[in-house]
């Protein structure tokens, strides 16, 4: 039996929409990642700290502020994050991190979005990998 595509890997998920926040947190389980989740900015500035954290799935702008010092933590700690996000102005300050438009459902995070970074989970066409840069090989990809 194969492992689930992301085991023992744990993904932050930073998101203040209760259903959005439940859906990646489900969709990232069911793919075999622990999920740490944060719906305010303080706490998801402590949980950007964990030790354990692989990757981070942040929506930027969030009830109480935005995603700028979770993101230079993570940066600075080489951990890729990915925007899932229904603002496009993020791409100027964080030019490399992959960047999901919102409405899109979690599989489409998981494949294109921390494909870029972190991982690749494709329908068929499983790879699972680490990079140590922030952008993955082009040749990873998904349909």
């Amino acid at each position: 039996m194969q492992n689930p595509p992301l085991s023992g890997e744990a993904i932050l998920v930073v998101e203040d929409e209760p259903l959005v926040a439940l859906d990646l947190r489900q969709t990232l389980e069911s793919a075999g990642a622990y999920v740490f989740a944060a719906t305010q900015l303080s706490h998801a500035l402590q949980l950007a700290g964990h030790p354990d954290i692989s990757a981070a799935v942040l929506d930027y702008r969030l009830g109480d502020g935005d995603c700028t010092p979770i993101c230079t933590l993570l940066s600075e700690r080489g951990i890729p994050f990915v925007f899932y996000s229904g603002y496009d102005d993020v791409r100027q300050n964080w030019p490399d991190a992959a960047h999901v438009q919102k409405p899109a459902d979690a599989a489409t995070i998981r494949c294109r979005g921390l494909r870029k970074h972190a991982f690749v989970d494709c329908p068929g066409r499983l790879k699972h990998f680490r990079v140590s840069s922030s952008i993955a090989p082009r040749n990873a990809t998904c349909p």
